[in-house]
């Protein structure tokens, strides 16, 4: 991998980009490829370090972990309540999307 911008993309730059830019309150990011292999095919094949030192600057925590469980909610109500305030995001983006067409 290089951290060239001359060189092309790989296969999740700019998606991964898009999503992080379209989710300004994001405080957390999981990638889960925590082992030294996992993470050398990522790098290579899917996304380059140079994406991802741009998305550490978009979010607060990002993390390649082998385990990449957020940690859990203190109340079963928050827990519904983030769950709720997701879907409810994802709906009106869903729509929108449809409506411009």
């Amino acid at each position: 991998d290089s951290f060239y911008d001359d060189d092309p993309p790989l296969p999740y730059d700019e998606p991964l980009l898009e999503c992080v830019g379209d989710l300004p309150n994001l405080k957390r990011l999981d990638l889960g490829h925590g082992s030294q292999e996992m993470q050398r095919y990522l790098f290579d094949y899917s996304l380059k370090h140079r994406t991802l030192l741009k998305v550490y600057r978009m979010v607060k925590l990002v993390t390649l972990d082998e385990d990449n469980m957020p940690e859990p909610f203190s109340s079963v109500a928050r827990e519904e309540a983030a769950k709720a305030k997701a879907l409810q995001k994802l709906g009106f983006k869903f729509a929108k999307k449809e409506m411009d067409g």
